[in-house]
């Protein structure tokens, strides 16, 4: 028990309260000049009032010190509270699988990571071992918590919280120099570290380096890793040059049994390389489906890929030679899903178009002149999700044919236009033709300048008259960064809402549902308010239809 029974002893001994007259009221006026006496006399009442003030402070200091004390007994009483209640914790009860199911869902989308980043040792998972011995405890055994490792090792200047007055520049530099071996040696034990607690689970790693000198320290890295190869499950791997530790990588080759997922990509200020030969650690990997190349040249010469096993295949500013698109689609004939980003296609007019059965979701960023070829020399019979973002204004011609040609039924639409002002209306043609090609399409979502005003009438749903561009439209999205007013928009999803204003649209055809949500994103080049946005808010509301509407 703690001691202090007798803090309330001398609580109720109050100081005597004189009491002091102040001086007579005439002697206050401002006239009134004080005698000899009356000098004498005033300066005995302050003396006197001086010491019943010090009498009054030495109070107060010792009610401030018994005050003291009893916060002190109070704060140790909480405290002991606190204990006796975290006995009775109910996290106590949690048995030890469901305190490690908890740390899977706190930790999850969370890596470990070099650096580390901001929080330092408090970010996940590191931090659930700093609780208590038993939760340290749980987290160590809990392989998932330390499978996923991303390093950046990307050399960054030192800039240590250091004075280097009074060193020599050789001195600074050592100094430096001993400060990067420290952090590489810390980096190679958290990393070995996170080998060894994630024992038998498949690893997930993003290994990060621009150093075109192959360094020590790096190599010890891949050789950690190369001891796992059976384990590499989802690889992400962004060097100067491929080549740079292909001889320290040779020997996980015919070992990556479990390799599901993989990203090869050049960090160079060169951005492009020569091979020397084809790196061929990853040709037989028997798991893997998912590839994603970044600035590779020549990627069906630069690498050996398994690719008839290849379901995703996302490339990013690769540079392939004339005709080596459509040889990368020939042999990746069970494609699922395709994603070409920033790349230039060269392919020769002989080139016939590869059929890709299996081809569902369909994704291109690239200047309006390259969008025509990847579609020119691609049949996709079963897509089903198409995502275009044009970096240039988007021709329509050449991209129309592989759809009749396919006899595809997309369901969900993209596009983002070039934003290009100067060519916005004979770009929003061809977006127009395109739409109309598509009649398939439920969910729509169009990023294109002055579409309120050019695009959208071309979308008004004729409930009796001749068929209507995307009969089948379900969910819209539209974002205008140059939209002058809603009056079309308006009109447009009005016709397309069951149920509204049957008077002017006409009853709406039995058996046909219309829009279920609608999102738009309106940019306004003048003050307006678009008031005429009311009338569709109303409908929306009455009819159940969920609407957002964003203006800026």
């Amino acid at each position: 028990m703690f001691a202090g029974q007798n803090f309330f002893a001398n609580a109720t001994d109050a100081t005597p309260r004189r009491v002091f007259d102040p001086p007579p009221f005439f002697q206050l006026h401002s006239s009134f000049i004080p005698s000899t006496e009356d000098e004498v006399t005033i300066m005995h009442a302050i003396t006197q009032i001086r010491s019943a003030i010090d009498l009054v402070d030495e109070e107060i200091y010792r009610l401030n010190s018994a005050l003291a004390k009893l916060q002190g007994y109070r704060a140790d009483l909480f405290t002991c509270v606190q204990q006796h209640r975290v006995v009775l914790s109910p996290m106590r009860r949690l048995p030890t699988e469901i305190l490690g199911e908890i740390f899977l869902f706190a930790t999850y989308g969370h890596s470990v990571q070099w650096p580390f980043p901001p929080e330092g040792r408090n970010s996940m998972p590191w931090v659930l071992g700093q609780v208590c011995s038993y939760w340290r405890t749980v987290a160590l055994s809990l392989p998932p918590l330390w499978s996923e490792i991303h390093l950046d090792l990307t050399p960054v200047e030192e800039t240590p919280e250091r004075n280097f007055d009074g060193l020599s520049q050789v001195q600074a530099a050592q100094f430096l120099d001993d400060v990067a071996v420290k952090r590489e040696k810390l980096m190679v034990a958290m990393f070995e570290t996170c080998l060894h607690r994630s024992k038998k689970e498949p690893l997930t790693f993003a290994f990060k380096s621009v150093s075109g000198n192959p360094s020590p320290y790096i190599a010890q890295i891949i050789c950690s890793l190369v001891k796992h190869a059976e384990r590499w499950m989802d690889i992400n791997i962004t060097w100067e040059a491929l080549n740079a530790y292909r001889k320290d990588l040779e020997p996980v080759k015919n070992r990556l049994l479990n390799l599901t997922r993989l990203d090869v990509g050049i960090a160079s200020n060169i951005f492009y390389f020569e091979p020397t030969r084809p790196v061929d650690i990853f040709q037989q990997a028997p798991k893997l489906r998912q590839l994603t190349l970044t600035a590779i040249a020549e990627p069906l010469q630069s690498l050996l890929i398994p690719w008839s096993q290849i379901t995703s295949l996302a490339t990013k500013a690769c540079l392939s030679q004339e005709g080596e698109f459509t040889q990368m689609m020939h042999s990746a004939v069970n494609l699922e899903s395709l994603t070409t980003e920033h790349e230039r296609i060269l392919e020769v007019a002989s080139s016939s178009p590869v059929h890709l059965p299996r081809l569902q979701r369909l994704n291109i960023v690239a200047k309006g002149s390259y969008i025509p070829k990847v579609f020119q020399f691609l049949t996709m019979p079963n897509l089903r999700e198409l995502s275009i973002q044009a970096l240039t204004p988007f021709l329509a011609d050449l991209t129309l044919p592989m759809l009749v040609r396919s006899r595809c039924n997309p369901t969900q639409l993209s596009f983002l236009s070039s934003l290009s002002v100067d060519g916005s209306w004979e770009e929003n043609i061809s977006v127009v033709k395109l739409l109309s090609a598509l009649s398939s399409v439920t969910d729509l979502r169009l990023v294109v300048l002055k579409s309120g005003d050019q695009l959208m009438p071309r979308l008004q749903y004729n409930r009796q008259g001749p068929p209507s561009v995307l009969p089948n439209l379900r969910r819209i999205e539209v974002e205008d960064r140059l939209c002058t007013s809603a009056n079309r928009v308006v009109d447009t999803l009005s016709s397309r809402l069951e149920g509204h204003d049957t008077a002017r649209w006409g009853h709406w055809p039995s058996g046909q549902p219309g829009l279920e949500s609608i999102v738009l994103s309106l940019w306004r080049p003048h003050a307006s308010e678009y008031t005429e946005l009311d009338q569709l808010k109303g409908a929306a509301d009455k009819l159940g239809i969920d609407l957002l509407v964003s203006i800026r």
